[in-house]
């Protein structure tokens, strides 16, 4: 809260922007392109431009960040926590207490589980992270603003909190919606094939499993294509497909 009846609300991306190379240690780049001020009166509190860096250890399945003007390492995210855990987070002068792990279990994401820790208010999800703000304390705050994670895009798919709505890129054309074009998948859920109808004759499709993992390209050439199962495994799947003319359009299947 800016006042006592005026509260802070405002909404912005974190994306990937390239790599560093920071004490012989490669880590992605993270920027926020544009805050979007939905209450004027209190004025913008996150920043722009260059927030961090991370970077992911899937051995020992942890995620580390650098902050801006800064070189020493943290530790944001362990991803192998046990019951009274202590909750990794980065150093702030607002907390007063750590967060420690109540409950660990699973939740379901597209087709599949994911671990999930949960201290409080606070839920960690493997692969994903904390429900919370990214780049923020996880952590008992004394006072300032807390934010909360609208939604997790990987490839343009949206994975949590589920698959059925887009997470467009927050910039200074809030929100940046591309351009996009009519899709229609029948059967769906399939077994052996299914037909994509789309509004252009020339497009590239683009599939993924429940993981986010690239599972299959295809060239669309017509206004209704054939699709065959093939490979592909019982399950869901989110597909981006891009026309010849720029136009963008995503969703899911069943594959049963």
């Amino acid at each position: 809260y800016c006042t006592s009846w005026s509260p802070i609300d405002e909404e912005y991306s974190y994306t990937i922007n390239g790599d560093t190379i920071i004490g012989s240690i490669q880590y992605h780049k993270l920027v926020t392109p544009f805050v979007q001020i939905n209450n004027t009166g209190c004025g913008r509190f996150s920043n722009l431009g260059y927030v961090g860096c991370i970077r992911q250890s899937i051995i020992d399945k942890k995620v580390y960040c650098i902050l801006p003007n800064e070189t020493i390492e943290h530790l944001i995210f362990d991803f192998n926590l046990q019951l009274g855990d202590s909750i990794p987070t980065i150093p702030s002068p607002l907390c007063y207490s750590k967060l420690f792990i109540s409950q660990v279990d699973s939740v379901l994401i597209g087709s599949t589980y994911r671990k999930r820790w949960t201290a409080g208010g606070l839920e960690i999800i493997e692969g994903i992270g904390s429900n919370r703000e990214f780049l923020k304390p996880n952590c008992e705050i004394i006072d300032g603003a807390s934010g909360m994670l609208t939604c997790f895009g990987q490839n343009e798919v949206t994975v949590y909190p589920d698959s059925f709505n887009n997470c467009f890129l927050i910039n200074n054309s809030y929100p940046s919606f591309k351009s996009k074009t009519s899709v229609k998948l029948f059967p769906n859920p399939f077994n052996l094939s299914m037909t994509v109808s789309i509004n252009s004759d020339k497009a590239i499709m683009f599939i993924y499993n429940a993981l986010g993992q690239f599972t299959r390209e295809v060239s669309i050439y017509s206004f209704s294509t054939i699709i065959n199962r093939n490979s592909l495994s019982v399950g869901i799947y989110f597909y981006k497909l891009l026309t010849e003319d720029g136009k963008y359009a995503s969703g899911t299947f069943v594959v049963n």
